[in-house]
This record gives C-alpha cells, structure tokens and sequence, in this order.
C-alpha cells in the first residue's frame, strides 16, 4: 500500500505538480473541520502539503485549525504566496514545518516527498 499525501487546494493545476507513482495523492477541495479531519485521519496520509492561494479561507487560519483545533500534528509543507517575514514567521509559530516559494520546480519536490516518506 503506498503512502498517501494530503493536499489542500482548490486550484485544479497545483496538486498536479506533484503527482509520482511512489504515493497516492488525496485533494481536498473544501475546508470543513469534519471533512479535512476525516479524509486525513482516514486515508492515514503522512503528510499535508497547503497551497497559499486556497480561496475559501486564510491559510493561517486552516493552519491554526489542523493544529489546534483538529490536533493534526502531521508535518505542513506550506507554499504561501504572501513571503514577508512577518507572514513567514506566523508560519511557522502556528505550526508549519516547511516553506517553499513559488515557482519550484515540482521534480525536486516530489522527490523530497519520497525521501520523506521513506
């Protein structure tokens, strides 16, 4: 059974770039504490990987939400588009443990992601 990333985003392209036959890839379209807890808790993914631009809420908030509220304390690969430190720093205070600017180049993550789940 291969291991299973979660994606939150709710663009159609981004959780393209990091399709690779070495883990399965759950996206998660809508943010609802019930859904995100379930489908993660669920498909035993080993990771969560957020893109910035998710337009139904902050990014800060749904990071404030899996780790507090949710008490999810799988690692967050986080892709902002908002780089100021502030912004950066907040980040990581509510519990992000990577950051990756846009652009990137998808194979270099994909392998990171194989590397971590290995």
């Amino acid at each position: 059974m291969k291991p299973n990333v979660a994606i939150i985003s709710n663009d159609i392209t981004f959780p393209m770039y990091f399709k690779n036959d070495n883990y399965e890839i759950l996206v998660i379209t809508h943010f609802s504490n019930e859904e995100i807890h379930a489908k993660i808790i669920s498909t035993r993914s080993k990771l969560i990987i957020l893109d910035g631009t998710f337009s139904e809420m902050s990014s800060l908030e749904i990071i404030h939400d899996l780790r507090l509220n949710e008490k999810i304390e799988l690692p967050i690969w986080f892709f902002p588009e908002i780089t100021s430190n502030d912004y950066i720093t907040k980040s990581y205070t509510l519990g992000v443990n990577k950051i990756y600017y846009k652009p990137f180049d998808p194979v270099i993550i994909s392998n990171e992601i194989i590397a971590y789940l290995l």
